[in-house]
């Protein structure tokens, strides 16, 4: 599975939480998906972390809420990317 990693926000993210997490992650999902859809060696995730005012965007315009929340998860059409789990770093952190 590859990764991508974007971090337009100010924040020092800390390196090996993130690694231990995504490894935990892939392999949950490979196996969850090796049940019903085969394996996700092709398969590509994006992992965006963003400061607060961002973040409150987003939820604002696809949510309706007013209010930065810690993830919003963006699904994908396409099998071989899974989509994108956007991070509010101060609200994760908080």
């Amino acid at each position: 599975m590859k990764i991508n990693f974007v971090n337009p926000s100010k924040k020092r993210l800390p390196k090996k939480f993130i690694q231990a997490w995504v490894r935990y992650v892939a392999v949950e999902l490979t196996r969850r998906r090796a049940k019903n859809h085969g394996q996700l060696k092709s398969t590509e995730v994006t992992l965006v972390f963003m400061g607060t005012a961002e973040a409150k965007k987003l939820n604002r315009q696809y949510r309706k809420k007013d209010y930065a929340t810690d993830i919003l998860s963006f699904e994908s059409e396409t099998k071989s990317y899974l989509g994108e789990l956007v991070f509010c770093t101060p609200v994760v952190v908080r």
